[in-house]
């Protein structure tokens, strides 16, 4: 099975009900976002994994139907935990450098102030040194992501997705594909701010920028990662992938 990249763009138009479930996942985001951002994430990727695991299955029109929204925000969270522990190393040193940026205050505060300019002038530097690292991590964890979602479903198991090992050797063997959606990710995330800048003009601009953007892009790759994981399971090298 070859991956359809294009249809990821466009399948949402092919069920006779997308604006109705478009429509209620949008609200749905709206209401976590009222609640926190984080809930938001929780809907949003729940969301997403529902919709591949239909895709995988082969459902006719994979956009979930929102019966069972409980089932959503609990898979969302999981593989929140997921992702949070692989982006521990990040936090990490965003804390360290939060820490190092917050001594030239401390030293101000403790009446050395001949001090706070050489640490400006080391911040400075340091600063550019932390933005490549994270440029860097933030590429490397893009590549990731797929083969991570990728374990997450096939595992169904949060200690099963953290096996590193696993998650590069399918980075490493289908480096095309990761790389492919990356690009897609980026695609959709393009087509959503374009669309956005236009509907500035109406009174829905907001709306669409902060929850039908979201819920979209991750429906496109909810597709994707379905596409992705069928073509795995017509591999050779990986047989008998079962989704439940």
């Amino acid at each position: 099975m070859h991956i359809d990249y294009a249809k990821s763009l466009t399948f949402i138009f092919d069920d006779e009900k997308w604006l109705s479930k478009i429509g209620w996942a949008t609200l749905w985001a709206f209401v976590s976002f009222l609640l926190l951002i984080i809930p938001l994430q929780l809907f949003v990727y729940g969301y997403g994994l529902e919709l591949a695991r239909n895709v995988i299955n082969k459902k006719e029109h994979p956009l979930p139907e929102l019966d069972d929204i409980n089932a959503i925000y609990k898979e969302g969270f999981r593989f929140f935990v997921v992702q949070l522990i692989y982006s521990s190393p990040l936090i990490i040193i965003n804390c360290i450098y939060i820490g190092i940026a917050l001594i030239p205050t401390w030293l101000l505060i403790s009446e050395n102030p001949e001090q706070v300019a050489e640490w400006n002038t080391m911040l400075t530097g340091s600063s550019l040194v932390f933005q490549c690292f994270i440029y860097l991590f933030g590429l490397g964890y893009s590549l990731l992501l797929p083969a991570i979602m990728i374990r997450f479903i096939q595992t169904d198991d949060i200690r099963e997705s953290l096996q590193l090992s696993e998650v590069i050797k399918i980075v490493r063997e289908h480096f095309f594909v990761c790389f492919m959606l990356v690009l897609m990710t980026m695609a959709a995330a393009f087509i959503w701010y374009f669309a956005a800048l236009l509907s500035l003009i109406t009174i829905c601009g907001i709306f669409v920028i902060y929850f039908v953007g979201p819920v979209w892009m991750m429906a496109v790759r909810g597709h994707l990662i379905g596409q992705f994981y069928l073509q795995l399971q017509d591999s050779p090298a990986e047989p008998g992938l079962i989704v439940e």
